[in-house]
């Protein structure tokens, strides 16, 4: 593929502005009573308190995801107080508020990103307010459970990928040199042996790990000597220096721990690793002289682990004095991962509210979180995707695909790869899902519905036709006009039974 068709656009200072604006309008739109019901719902019951018993330092009863988001939704309640009387961290104040913070970030990064894609403030913005007036969005930013988090990694991954992919390009190296397969299989054999030797040695002979432990440290073990060997140790027995175009290191390196946070985040993170798999290998048979991949791929597994691996370094801090927690040692954190497995792959509960993955582009099964039911009047939180926003989606990512081949165009490209490569795999999923699991992919939507305006508008300019601003106008004030429509089912406003049905667009809302 070649360079983007909409050259990068620098981010200046009036782009902070915006993008800092955007966020706190965000911010402030979700703290509305974002404590409102003072009860825990939905998850909240798992996750707020998986919060408290890492507070009490006791067990952790939710066991069935990493725990990153669970050390994320502590340390808000801490900043309220913690479990101290008189205080608000044990209260829906405390369990909910960084994700009020993280889904702000989030708004702020989609500016950034659509900024370097379209090259326009206006359609940044567009994209940006879209994303705010989002219901799903909304509804997930005041709630104390791992989505509102999952987005900013998620998102934050794609970035940093999008912007390794451009750095290197943009710096073509030299070809590899003709002993380049046999450096491979030196460094493969070298990590192999001392990676596997070193951990039978130490984890399994000196710490008397489990069998599995062996194993898992072993593989890390040969990921970093691998990575080592190839970009330290070798290049210099074979006469060589290795460059990294551009800026490509950093952004490898940002990508790979955004990456690493949200597979400890929640699982179903898993699935950007195939995002950079494709590129990594697209790319390559393309421009055989920009990429090494064995050490891209490498080093994405290597440092995403590491991040992995931190977010259990708590458990491993308070395990002297906590008698009751199931992680004590290595054997019980990877355990934990097969735990955890078998948790997913074998569970066969059943959901009014769940819906499976196909229904999820078409909004038809949004999941009731909360009802508080009157004489005369109804009080309900749906976490509700922007109905207007999802439906002229269903018609702009495919039309974005189409002019990713047209055009030639990476960002496009990456964009609707992302979008199936976090969508599609869940046709294959065991186990109960919910139309919460989609939220992911709506600021992917929103560019793709940003960059058909852009189209249109140019296309309507180029014939000096004024259209184009009728019909980005005409779609910020539909997305606009749906949140507020829907705005007292997505903040659990009391509201008449009638007016409850008038919202109920489609009868699988029910």
């Amino acid at each position: 593929m070649h360079a983007s068709a909409t050259s990068p656009a620098r981010f200046a200072l009036l782009d902070y502005a915006i993008a800092g604006a955007l966020g706190l309008g965000s911010f402030f739109l979700s703290c509305v009573n974002y404590w409102y019901p003072p009860s825990k719902i939905f998850d909240e019951v798992y996750f707020a308190r998986a919060g408290e018993e890492y507070l009490k330092n006791t067990y952790i009863y939710e066991s069935t995801h990493p725990p990153l988001t669970k050390l994320i939704i502590t340390f808000s309640m801490m900043l309220f107080g913690g479990l101290k009387p008189g205080t608000l961290g044990d209260t829906a104040w405390g369990w909910r508020f960084m994700d009020v913070v993280f889904s702000a970030l989030v708004v702020m990064l989609l500016y950034a990103f659509a900024k370097r894609i379209t090259g326009s403030r206006l359609f940044s913005a567009i994209a940006a307010v879209s994303l705010v007036f989002d219901g799903m969005h909304f509804v997930q930013s005041r709630i104390g459970t791992p989505e509102g988090i999952v987005i900013f990694f998620s998102l934050a991954a794609l970035y940093a990928f999008y912007r390794y992919w451009e750095a290197a390009q943009a710096d073509v190296r030299a070809p590899e040199h003709a002993s380049a397969a046999r450096e491979i299989g030196v460094a493969a054999f070298t990590a192999l042996a001392l990676g596997f030797g070193t951990s039978l040695l130490l984890v399994r002979a000196v710490f008397h790990q489990s069998t599995a432990a062996t194993v898992v440290c072993g593989v890390y073990g040969a990921l970093g000597i691998y990575l080592a060997m190839r970009r330290l140790v070798l290049p210099r027995l074979f006469g060589y220096t290795p460059r990294t175009p551009g800026n490509a290191a950093l952004w490898l390196l940002i990508f790979s721990v955004a990456l690493g946070a949200l597979v400890a985040s929640k699982w179903y993170g898993v699935m950007a690793f195939g995002v950079s798999f494709v590129v990594v290998l697209v790319v390559r048979l393309r421009h055989r002289d920009v990429f090494r991949p064995d050490v891209v791929l490498t080093a994405v597994l290597f440092i995403a682990t590491t991040t992995y691996a931190f977010a259990y370094v708590p458990d491993f801090l308070r395990a002297s004095s906590c008698a009751t927690c199931d992680i004590h040692s290595l054997s019980d954190a990877v355990y934990h991962q097969y735990a955890m497995y078998q948790y997913h792959s074998t569970l066969r509960a059943t959901h009014p509210y769940a819906s499976s993955w196909w229904q999820w582009p078409l909004d038809l099964r949004p999941v009731l979180y909360f009802t508080n039911y009157a004489r005369t009047t109804t009080a309900v939180i749906y976490s509700l995707p922007n109905p207007i926003l999802l439906w002229i989606g269903l018609i702009a990512v495919p039309i974005v695909g189409v002019l990713a081949w047209r055009e030639r165009n990476n960002a496009y490209a990456l964009i609707v790869l992302a979008y199936l490569l976090q969508w599609l795999p869940w046709m294959f999923s065991p186990r109960i899902a919910w139309e919460y699991h989609f939220y992911v992919n709506i600021p992917l939507i929103c560019l793709c519905n940003v960059i058909v305006l852009q189209h249109i508008w140019r296309h309507f300019r180029e014939r000096d036709e004024p259209y184009g601003p009728l019909v980005a106008g005409a779609y910020v004030v539909a997305v606009m006009w749906a949140f507020v429509f829907f705005y007292p089912i997505l903040a659990g406003q009391p509201i008449s039974t009638q007016q409850w049905h008038e919202r109920q667009w489609l009868k699988t809302w029910l």
